[in-house]
């Protein structure tokens, strides 16, 4: 036992012992800065992932901002389109309605015509026959008087 002590003690005394002893000091020194420095790093990984999040949702957020100006926009469109639709519906309602009130005042304009074409006939025929019955009572007056001269 004295000897491994001996041998300890020659050991510790040797030459490459001090050196050995300073590298195991510069070891532990490193060892201890090594946490300082991991600390440093992570905090500036960190940095760095917060700046790269804010960038990343800013443009999330123009984005979406974009993208809902595009649905405004679409649905802006598309009642346009249904009020261009409904328009064109209207449009067409007008066109069917007045065909049908041109065919219908057309179709009074013949029953006008038709009933003019009848009030000049018929006033053609009573004249005819208000001639005829004048002509008639002529006649019979001339023969009453025929009759009375022939009675008397």
């Amino acid at each position: 036992m004295m000897e491994s002590k001996k041998s300890q003690k020659e050991l510790y005394e040797s030459v490459n012992m001090p050196k050995a002893i300073g590298k195991y000091h510069e070891l532990n020194d490193l060892i201890a800065s090594i946490s300082s420095k991991l600390s440093n790093v992570y905090s500036h990984n960190e940095k760095e992932f917060l700046s790269a999040y804010r960038v990343h949702t800013i443009e999330l957020q123009s984005e979406l901002k974009e993208l809902k100006e595009k649905v405004e926009s679409a649905e802006a469109s598309l009642n346009d389109d249904d009020a261009v639709a409904k328009l064109e519906h209207e449009v067409s309602w007008f066109h069917n309605e007045a065909t049908r009130l041109r065919n219908q005042s057309n179709s009074m304009k013949k029953d006008v015509q038709s009933m003019h074409d009848r009030i000049e006939a018929l006033k053609e025929q009573r004249l005819f026959l208000s001639n005829q019955l004048k002509a008639v009572m002529k006649k019979t007056r001339v023969l009453e008087v025929n009759i009375y001269t022939l009675f008397l």
